[in-house]
């Protein structure tokens, strides 16, 4: 928390998220907080969050206890649901999450292995690539990612490289969009899959595209590995 504030980064309180442990996926203990949350603000064209977490309350000693408020409140049924109805804005939310009671790197091992052990399924799919962000204002977008994501390496402008995971990369867009880039091991045999299931909306060279309709309008697009 101290780290945002001193990169000027508008950001809310740490909100736990206070259920018990669902039963499987790797949880050490059952005991809450499973994660916590901390919403940030002035990204992705946010107005709303940026001037809310900008206010004097969220500099106070009140603020974390804020937090706890809300997190009790999200776990009372229909007052959840007005909860996140107060606190949707018009933009996408940027978010930070810890964990807590999991091992993630054994957690992020034991899934990659289970997708290389069903050899990527159907599509044959290796990883995510990268996320492609589209922006009425790259340069401004740019700026508050760096100062966010720094000392991210930045292997060309906009596009930003982590040791683990996929990379992130801002393009000029009149509108906000995105898109994701994921590897497979054949391009062909994905191709052949996707053209039987009628899923096939583009195809280059070096590309496929799923259609959009077929995954609720998401853009993913598929390389080679």
């Amino acid at each position: 928390m101290a780290e945002l504030a001193r990169r000027s980064i508008p950001h809310g309180p740490p909100v736990p998220f206070l259920s018990p442990a669902p039963a499987g996926g790797g949880w050490l203990g059952e005991e809450p907080p499973l994660w916590s949350t901390v919403h940030l603000g002035g990204f992705l064209g946010d107005e709303v969050l940026a001037k809310r977490f900008s206010g004097s309350f969220m500099r106070s000693r009140l603020a974390p206890a804020g937090g706890r408020l809300v997190a009790r409140l999200c776990t009372r049924g229909r007052v959840a649901d007005v909860v996140f109805a107060s606190t949707v804005t018009p933009t996408p939310w940027v978010f930070l999450c810890e964990y807590h009671n999991i091992d993630i790197s054994a957690e992020r091992a034991r899934w990659q292995g289970l997708l290389r052990d069903a050899g990527g399924g159907r599509l044959g799919l290796r990883r995510v690539r990268e996320l492609v962000i589209g922006v009425p204002e790259p340069k401004l977008e740019i700026d508050r990612w760096r100062r966010l994501l720094e000392p991210a390496h930045t292997a060309e402008p906009g596009r930003c490289v982590f040791p683990d995971g996929p990379a992130i990369r801002f393009e000029q867009s009149p509108r906000l969009s995105q898109r994701v880039i994921c590897e497979v091991s054949s391009l062909d045999e994905a191709a052949a899959f996707l053209r039987a299931e009628k899923m096939l909306d583009s195809s280059a060279d070096s590309e496929l595209q799923i259609a959009p309709a077929t995954l609720a309008g998401l853009d993913l697009r598929l390389v080679q590995a």
